[in-house]
């Protein structure tokens, strides 16, 4: 139990660590997939003030849902989030599922985010691994297992569990993951400071640094798209995409297109262009953007147009609307679509 005696002093005070609700675990493990504690820590004490309970978010519309989660990417997971709020509230009257086959049916919850719930909240005896307590596993017995591997999940699931105590199971799990987060790093393990030092096979062998064994990553998708900045008299066009797009369905962005293999981005530019209903824009440079998206490095070239007419085909899209820079703040963008605004001065405009 040393390791619980350990997390017990020196645990960090984190926000959703306050209480054994249900709803707020939830809401954090979601929040925390592929984003640190850094960055989730202010977001989620705003989103839960705004909806503070499971009721509140699943009476919430998507669009304010998604306005909610920006600064966290991957909006996906804010709109599985909501649909699994409004799913318990009409099929389980708004009591939190307790049995895992229940929570395996709602969106968005695997068996990582079902078992941090049901181990954290209700104190089942569930194990979790994620990348820190995978790191803390494999050095604590000196696997050389491939973590990608089948044999290698396998083996790091069935350890998880072995080593589950009987009770305080939820702190046993953060504890494991407060450890790989704080002092068996990546790089740079706190050896030292372990509380499970003695017990730690790869630091008896010398090899702490050389595990977790992992498969190397894929290589980078490289993709390019051109993207308009449309100004009319009424403002600024904004377009909401389908629920079906690959990223960010529902959010509202500049209209934007895939740049075609061989094709530059002027053209590419005056072919999206064209396709909306534009006659003879004239593109002015505006910003260039680099973002990666999992696997995806995004390269987005945006071009400043003006547009006298107003008359556009906009059906590849859910929805339009026409705002000054200062009313799209309160539709939900990504970060690098809402800062193409700040700089929209009327002069990149101007065709004379």
């Amino acid at each position: 139990m040393r390791l619980l005696a350990w997390f017990d002093e020196h645990r960090r005070e984190l926000p959703w660590r306050h209480s054994r609700d249900p709803y707020s675990i939830w809401v954090s493990e979601v929040m925390l997939q592929q984003t640190t504690v850094k960055a989730v820590t202010p977001l989620f004490i705003k989103f839960v003030e705004r909806f503070p309970t499971l009721s509140n978010l699943a009476k919430a519309t998507e669009q304010e849902v998604l306005h909610a989660w920006q600064g966290l990417g991957y909006y996906r997971r804010a709109r599985w989030l909501h649909q699994a709020a409004r799913q318990i509230v009409s099929e389980f009257n708004g009591q939190f599922p307790t049995m895992p086959e229940t929570l395996d049916m709602l969106p968005g919850i695997g068996r990582y985010t079902r078992n941090a719930i049901l181990s954290q909240a209700f104190d089942q005896r569930l194990p979790i691994v994620e990348a820190n307590s995978l790191r803390v596993l494999t050095r604590l017995f000196a696997s050389r297992l491939d973590t990608k591997s089948s044999a290698g999940s396998a083996w790091l699931w069935n350890a998880a569990e072995e080593m589950l105590p009987k009770t305080r199971c939820g702190d046993w799990n953060q504890a494991l993951m407060e450890l790989g987060a704080v002092v068996c790093t990546v790089k740079t393990p706190n050896c030292p400071a372990c509380p499970v030092r003695d017990d730690c096979q790869a630091h008896r062998l010398g090899i702490v640094g050389e595990l977790p064994v992992t498969s190397k990553r894929a290589l980078r998708i490289e993709e390019r798209e051109v993207g308009l900045l449309l100004r009319s008299p009424a403002g600024f066009l904004i377009v909401q995409r389908p629920a079906s797009a690959r990223r960010w369905g529902m959010m509202w962005s500049i209209p934007t297109r895939t740049i075609d293999a061989g094709m530059n981005e002027i053209d590419a530019g005056r072919v999206l262009a064209t396709d909306i209903g534009l006659k003879q824009p004239v593109l002015r440079p505006h910003a260039r953007q680099s973002y990666i998206v999992t696997r995806h490095r995004i390269t987005l070239i945006v071009f400043a147009v003006r547009d006298r007419v107003g008359k556009l085909n906009l059906s590849s899209w859910a929805d339009h609307r026409w705002v000054t820079a200062a009313e799209a703040k309160y539709y939900p963008m990504s970060t690098h679509q809402r800062r193409l605004f700040n700089d929209a001065q009327p002069t990149l405009f101007d065709e004379s």
